[in-house]
């Protein structure tokens, strides 16, 4: 089966993650889609959250959010997760990418702070950006 939009569109987001020197000085190449079946730390996830298209205000303007994905980072340090969120955001928000059938869009992020999880008796931290695939030149909020 050929790729969906959005399955491109992932995959030129998580080759935009990987462009990011700050990013890749922290987790090498562990960006994954969904989730790492290797647990070696610190390392990136990309999530599909939505990829039905939306409109803005009205529903006869044409679709503006293109579709959604979450971009995760698991660190064993709170510092070390919050030096790869930060150099996530300044990566990808604003960022430009090549989204097959809509042509080029922009990415609009938006923060969840850093928290922590256990797992067995470790305790980790994630932090995460959702981000929206918006056409060129559209803000929405």
């Amino acid at each position: 089966m050929a790729d969906s939009h959005t399955d491109v569109s992932m995959k030129a987001v998580i080759n935009k993650i990987l462009a990011v020197t700050g990013v890749t000085a922290i987790v090498g190449t562990r960006v994954n889609i969904p989730s790492p079946t290797d647990k070696t730390f610190p390392h990136v996830v990309v999530t599909k959250l939505n990829d039905s298209p939306s409109h803005g205000l009205g529903f006869n303007k044409p679709a503006s959010v293109l579709g959604r994905v979450q971009v995760e980072g698991h660190c064993e340090t709170y510092a070390e997760a919050l030096d790869l969120m930060s150099a996530i955001e300044s990566g990808l928000d604003g960022a430009t990418v090549a989204m097959s059938g809509w042509g080029t869009v922009r990415l609009e992020g938006i923060g969840i702070p850093v928290r922590d999880y256990e797992v067995g008796n470790k305790t980790l931290y994630m932090g995460a950006r959702r981000y929206k695939f918006l056409m060129a030149g559209t803000n929405v909020s």
